[in-house]
């Protein structure tokens, strides 16, 4: 097909982008553009998805609307490393075609299309086929296993007062829920019940392990009230999480409860969550989200992540995906910040203080190894990956060793 035929087709299928705000299905293409669409299957004798393909986007994956047609295929690998490796380190295992699907990376379908490869494939060539799943603690005996995850958990209940969810206990490093539950053929709570804990623990603080539930209701009223006496306002659901009550989620997964819903319960008025931004300005949104985003980047030397953001006293994702139809990450770069700051340790730095750090950070594996880091040794570092450095600077990893051995 003509290059100057596949591109005005891509440039109608911009528009129903810019009119779905994702990418258009065939159904939705034919109907906007029904010439373009007789005409491409007619003509050309190209199917829409191999059309998408050859655009370099990916047709398997609809809601991502990433152009992967500008990077490379070990580009496109790299990508994927990267990604598997954070979860690997995260999760202890590789994950499955199912948990890959979650990903944001291209889809398994995309890259047998465009490279013909498959899963197992995929993870021979990312250097990834020989941790199989949960082979990692296949061979350790249950009792060892068990006495191990007790005291992963001990540590947890140390730190936070209450037993960890699901979520929670699969960043213990430990493997996941999923595979305990396999493994004994029990559920997540049978397996904590086995291990000697209390599941009232679960989403309740130890301290308040003996409270009956009408003692848990009145004091968490009581401190509500308090914080009402001393600041004449309802707390958010952000200033309420700092208050000495049971958590606003064991409120709801206990009793089903809103924290909404909860005031209520308590005779307060509820909460408006819109309302204390609805008047004010897009400057003024922006410059509270400004402060709150520079204050957690100072002290952890880098910007927060989606999930550490809702943290902050913030409007919800939701509410910004409402009023300014953007991502958190769009919001992040709206605000003037940059993608080097989400790694730890490059909040606030320079183009040239940036390849100074990495420049160090090379020496210092240089002096523990005795020789130059090869880019997957680079990649594990705690620096900006050389796919991000690719996408910023246009530097491949062999280029910016070549610009940092000036100075070395």
């Amino acid at each position: 097909m003509e290059r100057n035929k596949i591109t005005d087709i891509k440039k109608k299928i911009m528009k129903c982008m810019e009119c779905f705000n994702t990418f258009p299905t065939p159904k939705e293409f034919k109907t906007k553009f029904p010439k373009v669409y007789e005409k491409m299957e007619k003509e050309f004798d190209l199917e829409y998805k191999n059309l998408m393909i050859e655009l370099g986007y990916d047709p398997f994956k609809s809601s991502d609307l990433k152009n992967y047609g500008n990077l490379s295929e070990d580009e496109v690998f790299h990508l994927i490393q990267k990604n598997i490796k954070d979860f690997v380190d995260k999760y202890s295992y590789v994950p499955n075609k199912q948990i890959y699907k979650t990903l944001p990376i291209p889809s398994l379908p995309y890259l047998k299309a465009r490279f013909d490869v498959t899963y197992p494939l995929l993870l021979k060539k990312i250097h990834y086929d020989r941790i199989n799943g949960f082979k990692i603690y296949r061979h350790v005996p249950n009792e060892v296993l068990l006495k191990q995850v007790k005291l992963k958990v001990d540590e947890y209940l140390k730190a936070h007062h209450k037993l960890p969810n699901k979520k929670a206990f699969n960043q213990l490093k430990i493997g996941t829920v999923i595979f305990y539950e396999k493994r004994f053929q029990k559920t997540y709570s049978e397996l904590l019940k086995d291990l000697g804990y209390s599941l009232t623990m679960k989403h309740k603080p130890i301290v308040y392990k003996n409270y009956s539930h009408e003692e848990l209701f009145e004091l968490t009223r009581r401190e509500i009230q308090k914080f009402i006496d001393d600041n004449k306002a309802v707390p958010t659901q952000f200033q309420y999480r700092k208050l000495s009550a049971p958590s606003d989620i064991y409120f709801k997964r206990r009793h089903h409860l809103t924290y909404n819903e909860l005031l209520l319960k308590l005779g307060f008025e509820p909460i408006n969550s819109g309302e204390k931004y609805k008047y004010m300005t897009d400057e003024e949104v922006f410059l509270k989200l400004k402060r709150e985003i520079d204050t957690f980047a100072k002290e952890k030397n880098k910007l927060p992540n989606a999930e550490e953001f809702q943290l902050l006293d913030v409007p919800s994702l939701g509410y910004i995906k409402k009023r300014y139809n953007s991502t958190y990450r769009e919001l992040v770069f709206h605000l003037g910040y940059k993608e080097t700051e989400f790694v730890e340790g490059y909040f606030g730095l320079k183009k040239d203080e940036i390849f100074k750090k990495i420049n160090m950070a090379i020496k210092l594996f240089i002096k523990e190894n005795g020789k130059m880091p090869t880019q997957k040794q680079y990649n594990r570092l705690t620096t900006p990956s050389s796919y991000l450095i690719k996408k910023l600077f246009g530097l491949s990893y062999r280029q910016l060793l070549g610009k940092l051995d000036k100075d070395m």
